[in-house]
């Protein structure tokens, strides 16, 4: 058999779907919503006040979207103080 002939049957099954990982990651995740309701009422709600009451329900979202807690955005909204030029 020669190079050609096995590069043939690699790119059938290829083709086929014969080499697809049945064990992917989009195959393991089950989720909880189609669209995150949070992500549902974003047009309305573009204001910060609206919107960060509405992500601090959702902690794991309020994570992502902020690389930070709800306590140390908190704290951290706490001590600003005005820009000066």
């Amino acid at each position: 058999m020669s190079n050609y002939d096995f590069l043939s049957i690699i790119c059938a099954a290829e083709a086929a779907g014969e080499l697809d990982d049945s064990t992917s990651h989009a195959a393991k995740t089950t989720r909880k919503y189609f669209v995150h309701p949070l992500n549902q009422k974003k047009d309305e709600e573009d204001l910060f006040k609206n919107f960060y009451s509405s992500i601090r329900k959702y902690p794991n979202k309020f994570f992502e979207y902020y690389r930070m807690s709800i306590k140390k955005f908190a704290s951290a909204n706490r001590c600003r103080f005005p820009l000066k030029k």
